[in-house]
């Protein structure tokens, strides 16, 4: 990209055209491109786009493709690539080394990590809008703007794409965030993010729209004075008051239990950070009372609990 001194929104068939030909065709079934003669007898490789779809998911496709064609060690006959299936840019996602590669540098290629980091540093992290505002300049669908934004912002941000009927299309955190929100296809209650976030935005983004959260606790200091009641006795109030008897005691400590084994996994172990993780641990639906988690006792023994371990990860 420096080489070409490429700024956002990248002419990608003027650039696609100095390595490969390029024709835009009927592909049947789930391929949305391919690229032909890649170490064949061919001067030029030939990158096959699906005709249908939207022009942001072709375009998507092309930089995925050049990708392929560049990068020396993408060995073989050819690709067949379904872009739809971008919901991440790493290898944990269900496809190929080759495939997760390319799709990185399809973002990478389409919003350059030094543009992007400009645009945060004139921005800001503090609300969604304006960066999403920014980043559209790039031509680039609301799923791949989000998940370049997710990689490029500090801990405590949570974002929703829905789609028809309320149900989930993407959804995604950046990294020490710890929240868990609902997976793609699962009908989004937003009510519990809302409930552990301080701010909500709603984003108009082409034809998408964009749910936006800052997590609770995203640079705050925990209060050392939480009072003279231990951790144990805070919970036992507040479930004694929204439980009806049920104890529930030993699967909250569970899930903050888990919240804490991955922060301290991850070296990640202050009080401010704990809290922030277990915060996100319940804005996922677990079948909780809603009245326990607006409970001022609830709050209080995630920041008890938060303070316990972390004195506890400094004596380990």
């Amino acid at each position: 990209m420096r080489r070409f001194r490429l700024v956002p929104p990248i002419d990608l068939r003027d650039l696609i055209e100095r390595f490969a030909d390029v024709e835009v065709v009927a592909i049947p079934g789930d391929c949305d491109g391919l690229v032909v003669g890649l170490h064949g007898p061919a001067d030029r490789p030939v990158i096959l786009v699906r005709s249908e779809g939207s022009k942001l998911r072709r375009r998507f496709t092309l930089a995925h493709e050049l990708g392929h064609v560049l990068m020396p060690w993408h060995l073989g006959g050819g690709f067949l690539c379904d872009t739809g299936r971008v919901v991440d840019f790493d290898e944990s996602v269900r496809a190929s080394a080759a495939e997760a590669q390319a799709n990185r540098f399809a973002a990478e290629l389409l919003v350059p990590s030094t543009w992007l980091d400009e645009r945060l540093a004139e921005l800001g992290a503090d609300r969604a809008e304006p960066l999403l505002a920014a980043i559209r300049e790039a031509n680039i669908s609301a799923e791949v703007a989000c998940l370049r934004l997710m990689a490029a912002l500090p801990a405590g941000h949570v974002f929703v794409i829905p789609g028809s009927g309320n149900r989930v299309v993407l959804s995604g955190q950046t990294p020490g965030t710890g929240v868990y929100p609902p997976d793609a296809g699962e009908e989004l209650d937003r009510a519990r993010l809302d409930r552990f976030s301080e701010s909500a935005e709603t984003v108009s983004y082409g034809t998408r729209r964009v749910l936006w959260w800052r997590v609770m606790g995203t640079g705050e200091r925990v209060a050392l004075d939480t009072g003279p009641r231990s951790s144990t006795e805070v919970l036992r109030d507040a479930l004694g008051r929204h439980t009806g008897g049920v104890d529930l005691q030993q699967s909250l400590s569970s899930v903050v239990g888990a919240a804490y084994g991955n922060a301290f996994r991850e070296g990640d172990t202050a009080a401010e950070a704990l809290l922030v993780r277990f915060r996100g641990r319940f804005a996922k639906e677990r079948g909780l009372p809603d009245g326990l988690l607006h409970d001022d006792d609830f709050e209080l023994w995630l920041r008890k609990r938060a303070l316990e371990l972390a004195a506890r990860a400094r004596e380990r």
